[in-house]
């Protein structure tokens, strides 16, 4: 087949008789071998020399190239050689990229991009169900695109020297943005123009082909975005306009009945979110408000996938878990309410500790913690151990959970070329109420505790057996592998007693604390001890103990989080800041704020979160140390 690719001529390049029937044969057969062989040099030498001919028809048939043109004005043998020329590409990307010489790196991503090109010229009988044509030259292009980023990020980046200089920085600089910004627009069009609902198998591949693409964006090329602007008028996001339209774009996309699109949407939000809190930092709101909302249009998703999942489970009792089958009406539902949960707490991991108070308030007050929870207790499985008989038609033979596994030890796939199993819901709840744990200890621990006894026991039993072994390995080895090192703080991990030290030392004062993590961890208390200390006063000793333990039980994050704050509070007193005078520390231990408040007369400084309880609870407006009018 290749000897018939080289010697073909040139007016028959395009026929199925000539070059493009010889060229869909070698590809597959190239294929095939290089699976099972990974090592042909005569298939290479083949390769190198089929990919050396296409180059030449560039330069002597320009015509039978479909470039930066619409694809329903060419002929359909054309095309058709342009679908086995991509198909050809994306398999010499995928086997052989170090193979590839400067100058054929150039044609490719020069032909990518020209092919990107000809796609959204032609995105108006993408929605045909008829043109299946152009619907399979975009999905093979988008193929070769998800391709070429795979290569770029996981094997040029590793293996720089046995490729062409300069390569990396060329693709990222220039080809990738040019590719992404036309298929992100042609993506958001084609969902916006047509029923995802109804599509034939050619559009849901396509689909599918786009979104996976879509998926190597980097948040780069993402910020640069060329959609045009979709803005809210009484919106009071502090976001940029180009972030908030993205948002506008893509979360709604969240609630689609087509998974392809709502795996996309999500992969490419997730990206951003980590993000998304620094916008909320310095800006001139009130810094001593008690609660902010996540991004409105997440929010909004939030609770409209929220409405139809309370639908859904109305009748079921927390502790049982109802099966959702896939491709039902209620799938899409639960799987937008699933992902936008995700979504919001990678949010809120990327915020500043006085921001994600901010956040935790708002989540709590607005009872969407309380919601997910009860909810997330009514969809994962009662036992979370999932047996391969369990998962034999979930998941492809290489994908596959071993014969017996945690369904909380790993994060589910989410292949958007993938089928929806009723498993994958499940397994994405559990993903959910995992990382929730993690992100949102303090306030899960105040809803467990302020339930009846049965759901208590029911979270308890399910928590401590399931779920919290992995979490508090997690936290020790979050301490073992910590990179950051802190001024007059060293932090030791005890693994076999799940155990934290922390030994603080500055000038003749040092102390240790020995941080002991429940076996029903987040739920129950941590616990903290006293270790050794030499040069500190009983009365002050006793205070940083209360101190610290105030600080774990009521941040949300990690225990080096915790740590983190503690020390800024003890930092602080050491640097002569004086503490607030009802709760006697320097930083508050639930909003990590400053104290602000100033008598007039004693001119003693108070947490505002500290007086305003002063004041509620002893019905006076006075002065806690001096007892003049506040």
């Amino acid at each position: 087949m290749a000897a018939k690719i080289l010697s073909c001529d040139q007016d028959k390049i395009a026929e199925i008789s000539g070059a493009v029937g010889a060229l869909s044969v070698f590809t597959r057969a190239a294929e095939l071998t290089l699976n099972m062989t990974g090592d042909a040099a005569c298939l290479k030498e083949m390769c190198q020399a089929v990919i050396c001919e296409i180059v030449l028809w560039r330069h002597q048939q320009d015509d039978i190239f479909v470039f930066n043109s619409n694809i329903t004005d060419n002929m359909w043998s054309v095309n058709n050689l342009n679908i086995e020329l991509v198909r050809f590409l994306q398999l010499y990307v995928c086997k052989l990229p170090t193979q590839l010489e400067d100058a054929q790196w150039d044609f490719i991503l020069c032909s990518l991009v020209a092919w990107v090109q000809s796609c959204q010229e032609s995105q108006e009988s993408l929605g045909s169900t008829t043109d299946i044509v152009s619907q399979s030259l975009c999905s093979e292009t988008s193929n070769l695109l998800s391709s070429i980023a795979f290569c770029m990020r996981n094997i040029v980046e590793q293996q720089a020297d046995a490729f062409p200089d300069n390569l990396l920085s060329e693709w990222q600089e220039f080809f990738s943005q040019g590719a992404y910004e036309t298929l992100l627009s042609m993506f958001v069009w084609l969902i916006a123009n047509q029923d995802v609902t109804k599509q034939t198998i050619g559009q849901d591949y396509l689909v599918a082909c786009m979104g996976l693409a879509l998926t190597g964006c980097s948040v780069e090329n993402l910020k640069n975005h060329q959609l045009p602007p979709k803005l809210i008028a009484d919106d009071t996001s502090n976001l940029p306009d180009e972030q908030q339209t993205l948002l506008n774009y893509l979360c709604p996309l969240l609630l689609c009945g087509n998974r392809a699109v709502q795996l996309t949407a999500y992969r490419l939000l997730l990206s951003v979110m980590p993000v998304l809190a620094s916008f909320d930092e310095n800006k001139d709101q009130d810094k001593d408000e008690l609660s902010r909302s996540p991004p409105v249009a997440l929010m909004t998703v939030l609770d409209t996938s929220s409405a139809g999942v309370e639908h859904i489970l109305t009748e079921v009792v927390v502790g049982e878990c109802l099966i959702i089958e896939p491709y039902s009406e209620e799938c899409p539902v639960t799987m937008a309410y699933l992902l936008s949960w995700k979504l919001v707490l990678e949010f809120f991991k990327g915020a500043s500790p006085e921001l994600r108070v901010q956040y935790a308030t708002f989540l709590r007050d607005s009872s969407a913690v309380h919601n997910l929870m009860i909810n997330l207790y009514r969809i994962m499985p009662e036992n979370p151990t999932i047996h391969l008989k369990d998962n034999l038609t979930s998941q492809p033979p290489t994908n596959r959970l071993s014969s017996s596994k945690n369904l909380f030890g790993e994060e589910p796939l989410l292949d958007i070329k993938g089928h929806s199993t009723s498993l994958e819901l499940r397994h994405l709840a559990c993903s959910v109420y995992h990382t929730a744990l993690q992100d949102l200890p303090a306030i899960i621990r105040q809803w467990w505790t302020s339930q009846d006894k049965r759901t208590t026991a029911v979270v308890e039993k399910f928590t401590t057996k399931y779920v919290s072994p992995l979490l508090y390995t997690q936290e020790i080895q979050a301490v073992q592998g910590q990179k950051t090192t802190f001024k007059n703080m060293l932090i030791k991990a005890r693994p076999n007693t799940r155990e934290v030290v922390a030994t603080y030392t500055v000038e003749d004062f040092s102390m240790e604390l020995v941080i002991t993590l429940p076996t029903n961890h987040p739920l129950g208390p941590i616990s903290v001890e006293c270790g050794r200390r030499i040069g500190v006063a009983n009365t002050q000793w006793r205070n940083w103990m209360l101190q610290m333990t105030t600080f774990l039980q009521h941040q949300n994050g990690s225990i080096v989080n915790g740590l983190s704050l503690w020390k800024r509070n003890v930092d602080k007193r050491f640097e002569g800041v004086e503490e607030c005078m009802i709760c006697f520390s320097v930083i508050h231990g639930s909003n990590c704020q400053l104290p602000k408040l100033q008598c007039r007369t004693c001119k003693k400084k108070y947490h505002n979160a500290c007086l305003y309880k002063w004041f509620s609870t002893s019905n006076k407006s006075t002065c806690p140390l001096c007892r003049n009018l506040f």
